[in-house]
């Protein structure tokens, strides 16, 4: 649900504005995969 959540908001988001939210998304996601992926599988 998270997952679909995001693509869609990212879709939208890349509709309104092009270049500058693709970016951030792009800086973004990676960081924001390992902060899920950390909270849920204790390490």
């Amino acid at each position: 649900m998270m997952h679909l959540n995001l693509l869609e908001m990212t879709i939208i988001l890349e509709k309104k504005h092009n270049n500058l939210i693709s970016h951030r998304l792009v800086v973004a996601f990676p960081l924001f995969s390992s902060y899920y992926l950390s909270s849920k599988m204790p390490i």
